[in-house]
């Protein structure tokens, strides 16, 4: 169990070392922004990068910024989440 701000924890884990990482934190869209950026290299060819939240304005700016216009979807088969594209 690691106990740390978001962006600290993913500076701990190596890039490319996770499969899944499933983000739910602050719901600005800096933070979300901050979040995805510093998670994002972390994840694995292959890998799914996804979050919570998504219907939320601020969430979904922060995204837009993150990943770019179409660098996300809404899950279809799970209501509230995200996962960026590709």
């Amino acid at each position: 169990l690691l106990v740390a701000d978001s962006v600290a924890a993913a500076a701990l884990i190596p890039d490319g070392a996770a499969f899944l990482v499933f983000l739910d934190g602050a719901h600005d869209a800096a933070s979300v922004e901050r979040d995805v950026r510093a998670w994002r290299p972390k994840v694995a060819r292959g890998g799914v990068l996804a979050g919570h939240d998504e219907p939320y304005p601020s969430v979904r700016a922060g995204l837009a910024a993150a990943l770019g216009p179409g660098g996300w979807r809404a899950c279809p088969d799970a209501p509230g989440c995200w996962e960026a594209a590709g």
